[in-house]
C-alpha cells in the first residue's frame, strides 16, 4: 500500500471474520483464517478479475489432474527425490569432509576411512 493511514486498520479489526490487521514492512495484511477460498470468490467477483488459481482454492487434486503434462511430470520426480534429500546431503558433506581429512594429511589414501567412502 502507499498509504496505510487510508485503509482504516481499527474498523477492519472489527469486522466479523478478520483475526488481525498486520503491518511490517511495507505490508498489510488483513489475517482472516480458514475463510481464504470464501473472500477470494467474492474479491475475484466484486473486481471482475478472472482467478486461474480457483482449483487451487478448491482442491489441489483437481489441480494436479488439470495441470499440464511437463508440470506433472516435475511434480512426480520432486515427490520422488524429495525423501532423498537428506540422504544425499549427509553423504555429499561425509565425502566433502573426507577429502578436507585427506588433504590436511589426517588420512591416507589407503586408509579404511577413505577407501569406505
Amino acid at each position: 500500500m502507499k498509504d496505510e493511514e487510508l485503509a482504516k486498520t481499527e474498523e477492519l479489526k472489527n469486522l466479523s471474520g478478520v483475526i488481525t490487521v498486520m503491518q511490517s514492512g511495507g505490508q498489510y495484511q488483513v489475517v482472516i483464517g480458514n475463510e481464504v477460498p470464501d473472500v477470494h470468490k467474492a474479491i475475484t467477483k466484486i473486481g471482475k478479475w478472472s482467478s486461474d488459481d480457483e482449483e487451487t482454492l478448491n482442491s489441489n487434486d483437481e489441480k494436479t489432474s488439470k495441470g499440464k503434462i511437463f508440470n506433472r511430470f516435475i511434480d512426480m520426480i520432486s515427490g520422488v527425490f524429495q525423501p532423498l534429500l537428506g540422504l544425499l546431503a549427509a553423504t555429499g558433506m561425509i565425502k566433502g569432509f573426507n577429502e578436507l581429512f585427506l588433504s590436511f594429511g589426517w588420512i591416507t589414501e589407503t586408509s579404511g576411512t577413505y577407501q569406505l567412502s
